[in-house]
């Protein structure tokens, strides 16, 4: 099964826009057709950025129990600095690397950009689905 880490941008779009390409990513999650694999940081970002977003915590917490019961856990080992001018986008980069992810999905330029790191692809929400379908 394929595993992938999820950037926080592509969560808080598909709360705001419940029809939309990354709400797709998370519903194939949801539907056990991918693993997600997270890392304490990053489970901090989500939630900051969707309570700032106006996101219930009735929802957040739902997510977070989702996260619970079938994500891959990750406690990177090692620190990545690759991205000077977006540091806090490196995390989706350990975490990756550490859980042996094959994807990061992001809508973020400073990811996208580099589009592969060792072994992991990082890619649009768009070319995750139709790699997925």
């Amino acid at each position: 099964m394929l595993k992938a880490v999820i950037d926080t941008n592509v969560f808080v779009s598909a709360y705001l826009k419940s029809m939309g390409l990354c709400a797709r990513v998370i519903d194939l999650w949801i539907a056990g057709i991918f693993q997600l694999a997270v890392s304490g940081p990053i489970l901090d970002e989500y939630e900051e950025v969707l309570l700032r977003k106006g996101i219930s915590t009735q929802l957040i917490e739902d997510l977070n129990r989702a996260i619970l019961k079938s994500a891959v856990f990750t406690a990177p080992s090692r620190s990545i600095n690759l991205i000077k001018i977006d540091p806090e986008d490196n995390k989706f980069l350990e975490c990756a690397v550490c859980s042996r992810a094959d994807y990061i999905v992001s809508g973020d330029s400073h990811l996208r950009k580099l589009g592969i790191y060792g072994d992991v692809r990082i890619i649009s929400p768009r070319d995750f689905i139709r790699i997925l379908e």
